[in-house]
């Protein structure tokens, strides 16, 4: 679940609401959702388009957000356990060296694995809505 304020096109006030479409590890597609304004009851749409409907450099933009957050976490929580291993395990620099590239290596792969198969649920999901639609 994602919460997402945003001003009304129309009258300008602000709203939050609970966006239940798209999410998960991409944020740049997902389920169009379209709710009225508290305010002025006129309709606003969340702005998000499924998957298909995406031009090339939005998909792209999309993916490499993706290897930019696997590689993020990756090497933030190998880093992080690194420094653990170091303190614990009082390795001298060259166990330290070929210890840290393991566990930041492992940590890619790992959140890497998870990613692609997060992407390609959401990627299957958007599809089949849109095939619904049509």
């Amino acid at each position: 679940m994602k919460f997402t304020r945003i001003k009304c096109p129309h009258c300008g006030s602000t709203i939050d609401f609970k966006l239940e479409g798209g999410g998960g590890t991409v944020q740049d597609f997902g389920e169009p959702v379209v709710f009225d304004c508290k305010l002025c009851m006129k309709p606003i749409s969340n702005g998000l388009k499924e998957w298909g409907e995406l031009g090339w450099f939005n998909k792209t933009k999309a993916i490499l957000r993706t290897i930019y957050t696997v590689l993020f976490y990756g090497v933030g929580t190998g880093g992080i356990l690194g420094a653990i291993a170091m303190y614990s395990l009082k390795l001298n620099e060259r166990q330290l060296t070929i210890t840290a590239v393991l566990l930041i290596g492992m940590n890619i792969c790992i959140f890497g694995f998870i990613h692609v198969f997060l992407i390609r649920r959401e990627i299957r999901a958007s599809n089949e809505r849109l095939r619904s639609r049509t």
